[in-house]
C-alpha cells in the first residue's frame, strides 16, 4: 500500500505540472493572440460613436416622433460583454425607444399562443385615447395609429419600417458620392478643430440596419448593427415560462429589458405581432466578476472561429449562463482556465449531441432547433476528435491546446513568439468544412492516423498512467473493504470467546450472528 501511495503522489505531481504548463500556454494565447489592444478598440469605438451620435441628431431633426421617444444608445453583443475576439470590426448598438403611453395600459402577453423567447404587446384603446387628447397628437403621434392591429397588438413590422424610414431621411441629408455611399465630415469638439471624415453605407439584415463606416484616409472599416428596441422596466415582466427576474439582478438595478422587432419566421407569412425578448443588461451582470469565465469563453469562441464551427457567439454565452445556474459554489469560476476550458468544451459537445441549447430565459426555446441533423452530427464528431486529441497529447505537449484554438498560420507564429518552449504536439485534427458530413469526418485520412507512429510509445505511457490511476483507486477501495472485514472478524472472535466462557454453553448453545457472506 505504501508503494501505491507513492505512485499516486507521483501522478498527482505530474498532473500539477501538466496543469501549470497548460495554464502557461493559455496565458500566452491571451497575451499574443486573443486579448484586444485597448487603445485600438477605443479608437474604433470613438470613431463609430461619433458617426452614430451625428446620425441620431439628424434623425431627431427629421422626425418629431423619434425625437419624442428616443432615449439612448445601448451597447450590445460581444464587445460590451467583454467577450470579443478577433479584430474590432463588428459592433452591436441598440437604439432604445420608450413608448409615449402609460405602461400600466400595456399588457405583455406570454401564453401558449406565443412561441418561447417571444412576446406580444397589447396597448389598450384607453392608452391611445389619452394620447389623442394631447395637443401635439396630430403633429407628433398620429403615425402611431398604424402600429397596432385591430386587437391593439403592437406590430413590429410597422415599427421597424418607421425606424428605417427615419434613418433613410437622416442619410439623405448627407452628400452621396455614389449609390449607397454617403460622405460625412465631423469637426472635433476640442481646440484642434480637426475634421474627421467618413464614408457610410447601409444594408438591412432582419431587425438590424448595418452601417459600414469607413475612416478616411486610413480606409479602416467598422460594421455596426443598429438595432431599434422598445424598453420596458421591471416589475413589468413577461409571464408564463420566462425566468423571473432574480433578487440579485433587482438589487444590481438591472431591471430594463427590451423587445426587438425580429420576426419569428423569415417567410412572408410571419406573425408581425411577435417580438423577440432581449435581456442584455441582465446577462452582462450575470457573467461579470466570474473569475475565468470571460477568458475561457473567449478561448472557446477563438477555437470556434479557427476550426470553422458554425455556432453563434450567443449560443456559447448561453452555455456559460446555464453553468452559472448549475454551479453556485463561489470557487467554481476560480478554477484554472485549462480545467474550465475542457469542461465547457465537453458541455458544448454534450448539448450538441442532445440536439439542444436551451434559451437561458425560457428553457422551452431550443436555440439550435433549426440546425440540420447532418450539421449537428458533424459538429459533434469534430468536437469528439478535438477533445480526444487534446487529452491524448496534453501530457507530453501542453501546447496542443493552442493548436486547436489558433489557425495553422497563427499557431506557427505563436510557437515563435511564445516565451516558453514546449515540445511539438502530434499531428492535429484536420479542419473540415462546415458542409462536410459526419462520414466525411470519420473517413478523413488525417483523422484515421490521429498520431504519428513514432508517437505510439508516448500514447502508451499516457494510457498506462490512466490505467495505473484506476488500479490505485481500485486498490484503495479493496483496502477499505479489508479493514471492514477485519473489524467484523474481530467482533466474531470476541463473540465466540464469550460463549465459550459461559457455563451454560453446552446446555443452551447460542445462535451466532454470523454475517451471511462468512457462511
Amino acid at each position: 500500500m505504501a508503494g501505491c501511495n507513492t505512485m499516486r503522489k507521483s501522478i498527482m505531481v505530474d498532473r500539477k505540472k501538466e496543469e501549470a504548463a497548460m495554464e502557461t500556454v493559455l496565458n500566452q494565447l491571451h497575451k499574443h493572440c486573443i486579448s484586444l489592444h485597448d487603445d485600438t478598440i477605443k479608437a474604433y469605438v470613438d470613431h463609430f460613436m461619433k458617426v452614430l451620435n451625428h446620425l441620431i441628431v439628424l434623425m431627431k431633426e427629421e422626425d418629431v416622433l423619434f425625437k419624442a421617444m428616443y432615449r439612448r444608445m445601448s451597447g450590445a453583443g460581444s464587445y460590451y460583454d467583454g467577450l470579443k475576439v478577433g479584430k474590432p470590426e463588428e459592433f452591436d448598438v441598440d437604439i432604445v425607444i420608450r413608448l409615449p403611453v402609460s405602461y400600466e395600459e400595456i399588457t405583455i402577453v406570454s401564453n401558449r399562443s406565443v412561441p418561447p423567447a417571444f412576446t406580444k404587446v397589447q396597448i389598450t384603446t384607453k392608452a391611445m385615447d389619452l394620447l389623442r387628447q394631447r395637443p401635439d397628437w396630430a403633429s407628433t403621434y398620429r403615425s402611431m395609429d398604424k402600429w397596432r392591429d385591430k386587437d391593439g397588438f403592437l406590430l413590429q413590422s410597422e415599427f421597424r419600417q418607421w425606424v428605417e424610414s427615419v434613418v433613410n431621411k437622416a442619410l439623405n441629408r448627407l452628400r452621396r458620392s455614389k449609390p449607397n455611399c454617403y460622405e460625412l465630415g465631423i469637426q472635433d469638439p476640442d481646440a484642434s478643430g480637426r475634421l474627421s471624415q467618413y464614408h457610410i453605407s447601409l444594408k438591412k439584415s432582419g431587425p438590424a440596419m448595418t452601417f459600414t463606416v469607413t475612416m478616411i484616409p486610413s480606409n479602416a472599416k467598422v460594421d455596426v448593427d443598429f438595432v431599434p428596441v422598445i424598453e420596458f422596466t421591471h416589475p413589468k415582466w413577461p409571464a408564463g415560462s420566462v425566468r423571473p427576474l432574480s433578487d440579485q439582478l433587482i438589487k444590481a438595478k438591472r431591471t430594463s429589458w427590451f423587445i426587438v422587432p425580429k420576426p419569428k419566421s423569415k417567410t412572408g407569412d410571419a406573425d408581425h405581432t411577435l417580438w423577440r425578448l432581449a435581456f442584455h443588461e441582465q446577462e452582462r451582470e450575470l457573467i461579470n466578476d466570474r473569475g475565468t469565465l470571460k477568458p475561457v469563453c473567449r478561448l472557446l469562441k477563438k477555437l470556434r472561429d479557427s476550426c470553422q464551427l458554425n455556432i453563434a457567439s450567443y449560443y456559447l454565452k448561453t452555455l456559460f449562463l446555464w453553468e452559472i445556474d448549475a454551479n453556485k459554489a463561489p470557487d467554481f469560476w476560480k478554477m484554472k482556465q485549462s480545467h474550465l476550458f475542457m469542461h465547457m468544451l465537453k458541455i458544448l459537445q454534450q448539448n450538441l449531441k442532445r440536439g439542444e441549447i436551451k434559451y437561458y430565459w425560457d428553457k422551452h426555446c431550443n436555440l439550435i432547433e433549426g440546425f440540420q441533423e447532418k450539421h449537428k452530427e458533424n459538429l459533434v464528431c469534430r468536437l469528439d476528435n478535438i477533445i480526444a486529441h487534446i487529452e491524448r497529447n496534453v501530457s507530453e505537449s501542453p501546447i496542443v491546446i493552442a493548436e486547436h484554438i489558433l489557425t495553422k498560420e497563427e499557431f506557427e507564429a505563436f510557437k515563435k513568439n511564445c516565451s516558453t518552449t514546449f515540445p511539438s504536439p502530434s499531428k492535429p485534427v484536420a479542419a473540415v468544412p462546415n458542409s462536410a458530413t459526419k462520414e466525411a469526418v470519420v473517413h478523413s485520412p488525417n483523422l484515421q492516423g490521429f498520431r504519428h507512429k513514432s508517437d505510439v510509445p508516448c500514447s502508451l505511457c499516457v494510457d498506462m498512467s490512466s490505467k495505473l490511476d484506476s488500479i490505485i483507486i481500485a486498490l484503495t477501495s479493496v483496502q477499505s473493504r479489508v479493514h471492514t472485514l477485519e473489524g467484523r472478524i474481530n467482533v466474531l472472535c470476541a463473540d465466540i470467546r464469550s460463549i465459550r466462557n459461559q457455563s451454560q454453553f453446552k446446555s443452551a448453545p447460542r445462535v451466532l450472528n454470523v454475517p451471511q457472506h462468512f457462511l
